[in-house]
């Protein structure tokens, strides 16, 4: 639902006052607010998401608002809802017209801050893992997450990752097996491993050739756990017989209504197992509505073609992939709070001169 409003503002900060009012949820949790922006302050506004952080009690709620720069790391051991501004802002249509992003290069949700909230944040800006996460019922929705997703040795429990990127893997450390995970509508750039009683459903994993690898990679480790209706693209093989995509290392899984797509060649590297709704040798080229052979990662290219052999193949006739289920992915992480697409503004004002201001607002569940 779109809406667009007219509004005489004095002075224009008043702006940021609206806008924040219309986004944040109900309740008594107190807004905290992260801006490094030039010349914005205020009452419960902070240069760093750690600050924000150590400010507030279990419970709170921290924006973090676009800009050019990072906000440094955070080290969670509090029960926070954190909520930024998403990503890929730039690539796509009817988003927020402020294409900068919330961005963070590192989070770990240590103990304490079980039952917190992420969405919409840019996890990004250094080289291995981003995200780590040392707690129970932490929940990750609509982010961007650029390397992997780890635990330490603690071993946390009922994790859900959802509708999110993560270009690299997710994994449990060292061998050590997290438990309840719920990875569901992602689009995945490698593989996951070292999970138990988990699910893996309607997830897009991207390890082809052209993003630097030989197919679908770092599946290990997995214990009783369900995969269902993911689509996975590999590369092919000229002179070797096709691989399992879930060897010997693996045990107790329920693996059904997932689909290979590949670029061309005689045989997919890595199969299925040929049974439970599986689908091997799916062309890619007929898959999805973009270009996803190049090494510039864009969400909306993973959109299924009409004609893709992905539709429908899910349990239940549900499409296969990142956008098919029940919760479908939704493009540049725009979390589900009401968002600002369109701003425009007569000039300048002043506590003696009204400003008008028009904005256009579209829900966003």
């Amino acid at each position: 639902m779109k809406n667009r409003f007219r509004f005489l503002l004095t002075p224009l900060i008043y702006l940021v006052t609206i806008t924040l009012t219309l986004a944040q949820p109900t309740g008594f949790q107190t807004i905290r607010r992260v801006n490094n922006n030039p010349g914005v302050t205020g009452v419960n506004v902070y240069t760093t998401i750690q600050a924000a952080h150590d400010a507030a009690a279990n419970g709170d709620i921290i924006y973090v608002e676009p800009s050019v720069n990072d906000y440094g790391f955070l080290v969670c051991t509090k029960r926070l809802t954190i909520i930024g501004n998403g990503y890929f802002l730039s690539q796509n249509t009817n988003v927020s017209f402020d294409s900068r992003q919330s961005r963070v290069p590192r989070m770990t949700f240590n103990y304490g801050s079980a039952n917190s909230v992420v969405k919409g944040i840019s996890i990004s800006g250094i080289t291995f893992n981003t995200l780590m996460l040392n707690a129970d019922n932490i929940t990750i929705s609509r982010c961007f997450v650029d390397t992997r997703i780890e635990t330490t040795s603690i071993m946390p429990s009922n994790i859900t990752i959802t509708q999110s990127v993560i270009t690299g893997s997710i994994v449990g450390y060292g061998g050590y097996a997290a438990r309840n995970f719920t990875i569901t509508n992602n689009i995945i750039g490698d593989g996951v491993g070292f999970l138990t009683n988990s699910s893996i459903i309607n997830n897009t994993f991207l390890r082809t050739s052209a993003n630097g690898g030989n197919g679908v990679s770092g599946f290990g480790g997995l214990t009783n756990s369900t995969i269902a209706n993911n689509l996975f693209m590999t590369n092919y093989c000229n002179s070797c017989t096709s691989s399992p995509l879930f060897d010997g290392s693996n045990s107790g899984l329920t693996i059904s209504n997932n689909i290979v797509v590949f670029s061309g060649g005689p045989t997919a590297f890595y199969a299925l197992p040929a049974n439970n709704g599986n689908i091997n040798n799916g062309n890619l080229a007929t898959t999805f509505v973009g270009d996803v052979t190049t090494s510039v990662l864009l969400d909306k290219n993973y959109q299924l073609a009409p004609s893709s052999p992905a539709r429908g193949i899910g349990t239940g006739g549900t499409d296969a992939g990142a956008f098919g289920g029940a919760t479908p992915y939704v493009l540049a992480g725009q979390p589900n709070v009401p968002i600002i697409t369109n701003f425009t503004t007569a000039g300048a004002g002043n506590s003696n001169t009204p400003l008008t201001v028009t904005i256009g607002i579209r829900s966003n569940n």
